[in-house]
C-alpha cells in the first residue's frame, strides 16, 4: 500500500533544559517559554496536536481535545548543533565532537556520519521516494532532482510542502523549518520567534486537509533557540508530535526518547529494518 510521511522540522523550537544541559552553559534555556511569556504566541494547531501537554511545559494552556501522540525527545548526541541533530536525527547519534560544524551536500554528510549512512538511504534501497525541502535539501537531496528543493526562507518551504502534499508519491517528504530568532543586532528576539512560529502553525494545519487515512504528520524539533545570554543554539528538549488516522488520539507517549527513535520511527512506519541507532515509537502510538 502507498502511504506517504511529511516530517516538519521546526529548528530551534526547545521546550526546556535536557539533564546534561549544564555542561553546555544551557541550564535555564527553554526556548518555548522565552517565546511563550513575551505574549503574542497563537498557535491551536500545535496545541491541538499536544504541545502544552507534553510532561513538564510550564506555559501555555493544555488541549482538552488532543488529535494525536505527543511525547519528547533528549539529544543522546555529543554537541548542541544543527548538524549533530540531523545526524542523530537520521540514525547517527554523534560519539564524539564533531571536527566541522557544517557540511555541504549528501556525500559530506553521510561522511561524517557514524555509520556512513543515513534512514534516507535504506528508504531508497527500499524504494521509497524522498522529497527534500529547505536545509534536509542540502543534506539528504540528490542535487538537480526534482524532488530536491533547497529553499531557506519558511515561506517559500512551506509553499513547496503544500506541493507535495498535493502530489502522489510513496514515501517521505522532510521539510527544514527555519525559526528567525535574531533581530537585526543579533540578539536573541522572543517577538520574531513567536511571529514566525505562529505563521508556521496556520499554514500547516493546513495540509492535513490534503492528507489520506494512512499518511502521517510528524512535528519535531533538533535543539534550542540559544537564550537571552547568548548562543545560537541551546541544548534543551524537543517536541515530537504525530498526527495520522492511525495515530491513537490523545496519547502521551511514555518516557523521554532520543532524537534517534524519531528515525528509527519513520522505517518502522514503511516496514523497513533499522541497522542505525534509535528505537521506534511507532508501536506506542498506533490505535
Amino acid at each position: 500500500m502507498k502511504k506517504r510521511l511529511f516530517l516538519a522540522i521546526v529548528e530551534g523550537l526547545g521546550i526546556g533544559p535536557a539533564p546534561d544541559s549544564v555542561n553546555y552553559g544551557d541550564s535555564d534555556a527553554d526556548t518555548l517559554k522565552a517565546i511563550y511569556e513575551q505574549g503574542k504566541l497563537n498557535i491551536p494547531f500545535l496545541r491541538s496536536l499536544g504541545l502544552f501537554n507534553i510532561a513538564d511545559i510550564s506555559v501555555g494552556r493544555r488541549a482538552c481535545v488532543v488529535s494525536g501522540a505527543f511525547g519528547k525527545c533528549e539529544p543522546a548526541s555529543v554537541g548542541k548543533g544543527t548538524l549533530e541533530g540531523y545526524l542523530e536525527l537520521t540514525g547517527n547519534t554523534v560519539r564524539e565532537p564533531l571536527s566541522v560544524s557544517d557540511v555541504s551536500g549528501v556525500d559530506e554528510f553521510r561522511s561524517v556520519a557514524r555509520h556512513g549512512r543515513t534512514i534516507f538511504d535504506l528508504l531508497r534501497a527500499a524504494g521509497k521516494d524522498i522529497i527534500t525541502i529547505g536545509r534536509a535539501a542540502g543534506y539528504f537531496g540528490i542535487p538537480g532532482s526534482s524532488s530536491t528543493k533547497p529553499a531557506s526562507d519558511p515561506r517559500e518551504c512551506l509553499n513547496e510542502t503544500a506541493n507535495a502534499v498535493k502530489s502522489a508519491f510513496d514515501g517521505v517528504c522532510v521539510v527544514s523549518l527555519q525559526i528567525p530568532r535574531r533581530d537585526k543586532d543579533h540578539d536573541f528576539n522572543a517577538s520574531t520567534m513567536s511571529r514566525s512560529l505562529t505563521y508556521l502553525d496556520k499554514r500547516i494545519s493546513k495540509f492535513l486537509q490534503l492528507m489520506h487515512p494512512v499518511d502521517m504528520l510528524i512535528i519535531a524539533a533538533l535543539h534550542g533557540s540559544g537564550s537571552v545570554e547568548g548562543g545560537v543554539t541551546s541544548r534543551e528538549y524537543v517536541p515530537v508530535l504525530f498526527c495520522s488516522e492511525t495515530v491513537r488520539r490523545a496519547h502521551a507517549i511514555e518516557g523521554v526518547h532520543t532524537i534517534a527513535d524519531i528515525g528509527a520511527t519513520i522505517l518502522d512506519f514503511f516496514g523497513i529494518e533499522n541497522s542505525l541507532d534509535g528505537t521506534s515509537m511507532l508501536p506506542s502510538i498506533l490505535k
